[in-house]
């Protein structure tokens, strides 16, 4: 090696040096957060968070209750995260549905030209998901429950079934038909593996980015930068989230074209509206990118939080002697024949199934991250965090 290039490697490993540990005394004694408890390493770098969540599968659930345990019920579990065990904390954090996450948050979904990534991304689709909205779909819904059902009731019932690829499975056949007018049949495979299904809940791949937030960019050029027969090589995962933006992406080419082709499905879909007239989207025109966003959108969030929510409901409730007696009880009073359809308004209308003790049974199982100021006992968490 020559003395220039040795000089230059010298230099470059210096700089390297003096920035990590600038970072690490950055972080540990000068950060915001420097003052809640937690491990040291999970202070310096995200990377500890991610040897649990990707190296052990998911293993950080349980290493959350140990840290508790040790520091509290507050630590720090990031070099800017907090993660809270304080049951008063849930409402404190989900109370507006207004608070945005931090900008890698959107740029690791490839959806960042999604309505999503915008300031309330309700207004654009407002009116498909509203409660008027899905009175209309209702026989959407009630086919894609049929269909489920029938999968169900195929099965041997002496071989375990994966209750939330079952829901993952309904949950993206709903959310597919009721915005795209396609569907892919995930509901009617026997064992609830659709490829895509198994892409979607196969997130060890996702976290590493959630976990190490700097290769976002790295991630989505190996999902979508590959062509096809590539992507095939690295299992079936890749290629059917590729596969299925394919299609996604040849309907939004098609109805761009012509628009006219909204005409002939029988339901609305996410196009009407993300398509509709100038005026009534403050003359912003979409783009191909923009409206392949708001697919991926669509698909993650009316998938994967649907089945979680339906999963867990469904796993304390059969927990649960008690809940499940009065739910058993009040559906069979209210519906005797259960051949015949039994119409959401009706399901509404009884008393303990629509009762917040019921609905919250899954949702206050749920933990996120806080990102706004907040006094918690001794603490004030700091924004951003």
């Amino acid at each position: 090696m020559s003395y220039s290039a040795s000089l230059t490697l010298q230099i470059l490993t210096t700089l390297l040096a003096a920035y990590s540990t600038r970072s690490v005394f950055y972080r540990l004694f000068l950060h915001p957060l420097s003052r809640f408890p937690g491990p040291t390493l999970a202070a310096i770098t995200d990377a500890h968070a991610g040897w649990y969540e990707v190296i052990q599968k998911g293993c950080i659930l349980d290493q959350l209750e140990s840290l508790h345990e040790k520091y509290g019920p507050v630590v720090r579990i990031g070099p800017g995260k907090l993660h809270f065990n304080d049951p008063r904390a849930f409402d404190d954090i989900y109370k507006s549905l207004t608070l945005t996450k931090a900008p890698y948050f959107y740029d690791a979904t490839h959806e960042q030209n999604s309505s999503w990534a915008t300031t309330d991304p309700r207004e654009v689709l407002r009116p498909l998901f509203s409660k008027q909205g899905i009175f209309k779909l209702e026989h959407v819904i009630q086919s894609v429950v049929d269909r489920l059902l029938m999968t169900l009731s195929k099965a041997d019932p002496n071989d375990p079934i994966n209750l939330h690829h079952a829901f993952m499975s309904a949950s993206f056949e709903l959310i597919t038909i009721y915005c795209f007018a396609k569907s892919h049949k995930a509901v009617d495979d026997p064992q609830f593996s659709h490829p895509i299904i198994l892409a979607l809940d196969g997130i060890d791949f996702y976290l590493v980015f959630f976990a190490t937030t700097y290769i976002g960019p790295i991630l989505e050029l190996l999902i979508f930068g590959l062509p096809l027969w590539l992507a095939g090589l690295m299992r079936s995962k890749a290629q059917a989230m590729q596969e299925h933006f394919g299609v996604i992406a040849k309907q939004v080419e098609e109805v761009m074209e012509d628009r006219e082709k909204l005409e002939s499905v029988d339901h609305e879909t996410v196009f009407h509206h993300l398509l509709m007239p100038l005026e009534k989207r403050g003359g912003v025109v979409p783009t191909k990118k923009s409206l392949l966003d708001e697919a991926g959108v669509l698909v993650a969030a009316g998938t994967e939080t649907v089945a979680n929510a339906c999963t867990t409901v469904v796993f304390h409730v059969l927990r649960n002697g008690d809940m499940e007696a009065k739910l058993r009880k009040e559906l069979e009073k209210a519906w005797p024949d259960v051949t015949a359809p039994m119409p959401l308004e009706n399901l509404e209308g009884l008393p303990y199934l629509a009762s917040s003790s019921f609905i919250s049974a899954g949702g206050k199982y749920l933990n996120g991250l806080f990102r706004l100021p907040l006094s918690r006992k001794a603490y004030v968490c700091p924004m951003a965090s």
